[in-house]
């Protein structure tokens, strides 16, 4: 007698917490990211309309950007999860929508222009020092170059299985960016911490600050960086390092809109027009000293005479004095007289 056939067993379902959860989770913080983008867009237009061109068009490219970027953040997510609802064969074979590599596109792009504003601060706080300034540039350009040779490449293949042929590219971008957020910060802070003691005591607060955020900016995507790395060599079957990744071009436009734009910007103007001179409030009045004419009326009493069993004051009859000293003329004239003095 012949065997009754077998029910088909359905496929095991995949692990939807590290998979589409992870993805999930990602795309919530990016949104977050993503507002936080729009709002500082929005502040720095209303506020700063002195700005240069340039500074305008790189806040403009970058919110277009992550504009772009945010609708390549939720197309995976409704390609899973409303696409393909119910039907877990993407996530078992591996498949990859397009928009994934489209997004490592957008997501490198930020990456430079952020990463060449900061190359062009060590250019202005170096005092245009080109053995400090030209090998970030180099590292800032080579990751751009090899990451999107990744996104390009990455956009033909099909499935995760192809895409450990390009590892590679991936794990030396990264390298890259890691080496060359380390480099940013540690050379920014050298420069700040250095200006500390040429600048008034007021301005040191500044500098504090400034240096907090650049260490924390840095730092931030460094360690974003290196936990993409850690988690896609040692997890590489679940979408982890995706949604951590998918946070990175947010993290790295609201560090550069909340620690240069314009704060930093015009701290490393500031910086750069002071820090080889000495302030001195007296020079100061010197090389800007303008005749100030008060007029208000003064009655002097020098000394005081008793006429016919009376006090009465008596007025200077020629009460201008001079004293030279180098500073602003200041003249005050009155119903007695009037008082010139250069202070």
């Amino acid at each position: 007698m012949s065997q009754p056939a077998l029910p088909l067993q359905p496929p095991p379902l995949p692990k939807f917490n590290d998979t589409l959860g992870a993805v999930l989770i990602g795309g919530f913080s990016a949104a977050i990211f993503y507002g936080v983008m729009c709002v500082q867009t929005y502040t720095f237009f209303q506020r700063f309309t002195k700005e240069g061109p340039f500074l305008k068009y790189s806040v403009w490219l970058l919110w277009i950007l992550d504009t772009v970027h945010m609708g390549f953040v939720i197309h995976p997510i409704y390609y899973y999860m409303v696409t393909n609802y119910a039907n877990p064969l993407p996530l078992l074979q591996g498949l990859i929508p397009w928009s994934i590599p489209a997004g490592v596109l957008t997501s490198a792009t930020v990456d430079f222009i952020v990463q060449v504003c900061y190359t062009y601060r060590v250019w202005v706080l170096s005092n245009k020092n080109k053995a400090l300034t030209y090998p970030l540039a180099v590292m800032v350009v080579g990751f751009y170059v090899i990451a999107m040779v990744y996104g390009i490449r990455a956009l033909f293949l099909p499935n995760f299985v192809e895409y450990t042929r390009i590892n590679w590219f991936l794990y030396l971008a990264f390298g890259l960016d890691i080496i060359a957020d380390f480099y940013i910060a540690v050379v920014l802070c050298y420069f700040l911490y250095r200006s500390r003691y040429r600048l008034p005591r007021k301005t040191t607060s500044i500098i504090n600050v400034l240096i907090i955020y650049t260490v924390n900016t840095g730092l931030i995507t460094s360690f974003i960086c290196l936990a993409c790395v850690i988690t896609h060599a040692s997890m590489p079957d679940n979408f982890i390092f995706i949604g951590i990744y998918l946070n990175l071009a947010g993290l790295y436009e609201n560090s550069l809109m909340a620690s240069c734009v314009p704060s930093f910007h015009h701290a490393a103007s500031y910086l750069t027009a002071h820090c080889t001179h000495r302030l001195n409030a007296r020079d100061w009045f010197r090389s800007n000293s303008t005749d100030v004419v008060l007029s208000l009326e003064v009655t002097s009493h020098a000394r005081s005479s008793t006429i016919g069993g009376s006090e009465r004051p008596q007025r200077m009859t020629n009460p201008t004095q001079s004293i030279e000293s180098g500073l602003p003329t200041f003249a005050v004239g009155g119903e007695t007289g009037e008082y010139k003095a250069t202070i």
